[in-house]
């Protein structure tokens, strides 16, 4: 790989890394409160009864080495997207959050393909934030 292509992809590493850490605003209208880290998957159930000793391992792809490599990484950031604010967080969630996991129940399927919904949404705004850098 020459100079330049690796300073690109530096550069981008940098643009990606730090389009990740950003704060975002809770997806509530009306609500100006930074999101918190919510889980795609259900943490208390579904996460819980794959994780060993409370991780999990996750693909993460380097451009600079032109591969991926697996990563061990805590059920606490692992499948984590910043949706909405701890209160709003709280009361859309709360159904499949706190309640015996039954993913036969329409409410059920609704909620967990609102959050992947909404998970999409946040990467296209950090690939609009990508790049516009």
């Amino acid at each position: 790989m020459n100079k330049q292509i690796k300073i690109e992809l530096s550069f981008i590493d940098r643009i990606t890394q730090k389009a990740k850490k950003a704060n975002r605003i809770c997806l509530e209208n009306n609500c100006s409160d930074n999101a918190i880290n919510s889980h795609i998957l259900q943490k208390n159930g579904i996460l819980n009864t794959i994780t060993t000793n409370g991780h999990l391992y996750m693909l993460k792809v380097s451009m600079m080495e032109a591969q991926g490599k697996f990563h061990k990484i805590g059920i606490n950031n692992i499948f984590t997207f910043k949706g909405f604010c701890n209160k709003h967080d709280t009361l859309l969630f709360d159904y499949i959050e706190n309640n015996i996991f039954n993913i036969t129940e329409y409410k059920t399927k609704i909620l967990f393909c609102y959050r992947a919904v909404l998970n999409e949404l946040r990467k296209k705004n950090k690939s609009i934030l990508i790049s516009t850098t």
